[in-house]
């Protein structure tokens, strides 16, 4: 099963991916075999970093391992938001759709129901 990353946490993804390396951690990497203690710690650390960064992150421990898991696995990968003058880095689901970011990301349109027209323009 595929992890389900909102547009928020994609672009939050793509940041712990590149901060990552200053952790001497490669996401994208599997975990040294077995798993060492240090490996480890520096995840940890690089997770409480940017927690301390940005404080309302979405973005746990656990989400951060969960990251890793598709990383290896190929099911998501970093990449940059397709939009035409954008190019944000964020998180791609390989077999989701088109991937914008939450800045390019078109809002939704409310529903209509049948019979009922809405002009595109209010009046005055």
């Amino acid at each position: 099963m595929v992890p389900k990353f909102s547009s928020r946490a994609r672009a939050e993804a793509a940041a712990l991916i590149a901060l990552s390396s200053s952790f001497a951690v490669s996401l994208a990497a599997p975990p040294p075999k077995p798993v060492c203690l240090d490996w480890v710690e520096r995840l940890i650390e690089c997770c409480e970093a940017y927690q301390a960064y940005v404080p309302d992150t979405q973005m746990d421990l656990e989400s951060l391992l969960v990251l890793q898991r598709s990383l290896v696995a190929g099911k998501v990968m970093l990449g940059k938001c397709p939009h035409r003058y954008c190019h944000t880095p964020i998180l791609i689901d390989r077999y989701a759709g088109r991937n914008q970011c939450g800045y390019c990301k078109p809002p939704r349109m409310p529903h209509r129901t049948s019979g009922e027209e809405q002009s595109p323009i209010e009046p005055a």
